[in-house]
C-alpha cells in the first residue's frame, strides 16, 4: 500500500510539471488562438488577403501582429505577463486595435459599397471573441420620385371612397310622359262645341278642357261623336271624359261619373226694350206672354212658377227669341248661357232680373263626364275647375262667347 500511494504522488507531480511547461509557452490575451487555429484577415480594401501574403505574415516577413508557425506571436512588442486577479476581459493595450478586422463604415461609405456588401459579408469570418461590425441598414432610394417625369401612383384610402351600390350604377330609366287625354266632344253645338273655319273644334266646352290640360300636364286630343254615341264611347274606353255641355243629373246613371260644374245651369228672362217690363214680378202682373221652348225644363218651370202668365210655346229657343226681337211677345225664357250668347249680336233687348237657378229643373249645373272608376282624374279634374273658377278663369273664358259669366 505505502508503494502505491508514493507512486500516485510521483504521477502527480510529472503531471503538473507538464502543464506548467504548457501553460509558460500559451500566450495570453482576448482573441488568442492556438498553433492549429487561423484567423482570416482582409486588407484595408475590406478583401481578404491571399494565402501568400498569410504565409509571408506568418513568417515574420511583413510588420504588423501575426503568428509563427509555432503559434507564438510574431510582434515585438513585449507581452505584459497577466496579473493574477485582472479582469481578463479586458484587452492588452494595442491589442484591440490591432484585431479590430474592419471599422464600420458611414453612410455615404456605404452607400459607395453597396454593390459589394454581399462579398464582404461572404469573406468576414467570425474570429473567436472578437464580434463583427453589423452593416448599416441600407436607404432605399426610389429614383422615380426624384425625376419630374415620375408618375407617383398614391393608394386611395379605401374607407374615404364611397363604393357605389348596383342600383346607383344602373342608368335611371327615362321619365316617360302621360299620354294623350282623349276627349270627346259633339261638335254641333254653338258656341259650346263647333267646328271653326279650319275645322277644328272650338267653343266653351272645348277651351275648358284645353285650360284642363295645361294644368294636368297631359296633352289633348279631341274626338267628335254625336250625341247618342258620347257615353257608349266612354264606357268603352275610346275617351276619357266627355265636354260636350251634359247636364249633372240628380240620380247618376251606374259606371258615371261627373265632375263638378264649369258653368251654372240656369234660366234667363229676356224682355224686349219697348216693353215697359221692369221686373219678372210685372211679368205676372200684367199678363204678359212668355215665348218658350216646347217641351223642355224652361216651359215646366214657367208653368208652375208664372201661372199668370200667357205661355207661348214654340219649336226651338231661337224661335222664342226671334219673337221677342220683333215685339210678337214681351218676353221669352231660356237658358242662360244660350240667352248671354245671343244677347252678344243683338241691340234689340234686355235681360230681366237675374239669372234663375232651380235645382229641381235644372239640375246642378253642367260638368264633364267621367268614368266611376277613374277616381284620381276625376280629383284632379274637380280641384282645377275650383281654381279656374276662383282665379276669374272660367269668366274670361266665357266672355269670349257670352255678353257675361255663364259660371
Amino acid at each position: 500500500m505505502r508503494w502505491l500511494l508514493l507512486i500516485n504522488l510521483l504521477a502527480v507531480v510529472l503531471l503538473s510539471g507538464a502543464v506548467a511547461i504548457v501553460l509558460e509557452g500559451t500566450p495570453l490575451g482576448i482573441g488568442g488562438t492556438g498553433p492549429s487555429q487561423e484567423v482570416a484577415r482582409v486588407n484595408s480594401d475590406g478583401a481578404p488577403e491571399d494565402e501568400t501574403q498569410q504565409d509571408e505574415t506568418d513568417k515574420g516577413d511583413t510588420p504588423g501582429r501575426g503568428w509563427d508557425r509555432k503559434g507564438h506571436v510574431s510582434d515585438p512588442t513585449p507581452v505584459a505577463p497577466m496579473q493574477v486577479g485582472s479582469n481578463p476581459a479586458e484587452p492588452i493595450p494595442g491589442e484591440a486595435d490591432a484585431l479590430d478586422p474592419i471599422a464600420p463604415p458611414s453612410g455615404e461609405e456605404l452607400a459607395e459599397l453597396e454593390p459589394r456588401a454581399e462579398e464582404i459579408e461572404d469573406v468576414l469570418i467570425a474570429a473567436p471573441g472578437v464580434p463583427l461590425p453589423l452593416p448599416a441598414p441600407r436607404e432605399v432610394v426610389t429614383q422615380e420620385l426624384q425625376t419630374p417625369e415620375a408618375i407617383v401612383s398614391v393608394e386611395p384610402d379605401v374607407a374615404a371612397v364611397e363604393v357605389p351600390s348596383p342600383v346607383e350604377l344602373a342608368e335611371p330609366e327615362p321619365v316617360q310622359a302621360p299620354r294623350p287625354l282623349k276627349i270627346a266632344t259633339e261638335g254641333d253645338f254653338a258656341p259650346f262645341n263647333f267646328l271653326n273655319e279650319t275645322g277644328e273644334v272650338s267653343g266653351f266646352d272645348v277651351d275648358i278642357a284645353k285650360e284642363l290640360c295645361r294644368r294636368l300636364t297631359r296633352e289633348c286630343v279631341f274626338l267628335t261623336k254625336g250625341w247618342a254615341d258620347l257615353v257608349p264611347s266612354l264606357q268603352r274606353g275610346e275617351v276619357d271624359l266627355i265636354a260636350a255641355s251634359m247636364r249633372i243629373p240628380s240620380v247618376r246613371r251606374a259606371g258615371l261619373a261627373f265632375s263638378d260644374p264649369y258653368y251654372g245651369s240656369r234660366g234667363r228672362f229676356v224682355t224686349a226694350r219697348g216693353a215697359q217690363i221692369v221686373g219678372i214680378g210685372a211679368l205676372q202682373a200684367s199678363g204678359a206672354q212668355i215665348a218658350v221652348q216646347q217641351g223642355s225644363l224652361h216651359e215646366a218651370y214657367l208653368r208652375q212658377n208664372q201661372e199668370g202668365s200667357e205661355l207661348r210655346a214654340v219649336p226651338s229657343l231661337d224661335a222664342a227669341l226671334e219673337l221677342v226681337s220683333n215685339g210678337t211677345v214681351e218676353a221669352a225664357f231660356g237658358d242662360n248661357a244660350a240667352i248671354l250668347q245671343w244677347m252678344k249680336n243683338t241691340n234689340c233687348c234686355a235681360l230681366l232680373g237675374t239669372a234663375v237657378t232651380d235645382t229641381k229643373f235644372f239640375g246642378d249645373g253642367i260638368g264633364l263626364v267621367l268614368r266611376e272608376s277613374d277616381l284620381e282624374l276625376t280629383a284632379a279634374v274637380n280641384k282645377h275647375l275650383q281654381e279656374m273658377a276662383s282665379d276669374g278663369t272660367s269668366a274670361t273664358l266665357s266672355e269670349r262667347y257670352f255678353s257675361g259669366s255663364i259660371y
